[in-house]
């Protein structure tokens, strides 16, 4: 009885840190995704600026490109 008593406790066990060990993989995944689309964000955003920029520049001096 106690041999069985054991080794439900620890099936138990190995099947809690199986899910936590999963929750942390995906917290980690989600978190590495979370930081590459907020980059890809700024990315885009930086380009629009510079296009901003770059039209107004264009406008200011007539069309003419130094």
């Amino acid at each position: 009885m106690l041999f069985w008593l054991n080794t439900h406790i620890c099936q138990e066990i190995n099947i809690f840190l199986f899910a936590v060990n999963n929750a942390v993989i995906g917290a980690f995944i989600f978190v590495w995704a979370l930081i590459i689309s907020l980059w890809w964000l700024y990315r885009q955003a930086k380009k629009r600026k510079n296009k901003e920029l770059q039209m107004n520049f264009f406008k200011e001096n007539n069309g003419l490109l130094l």
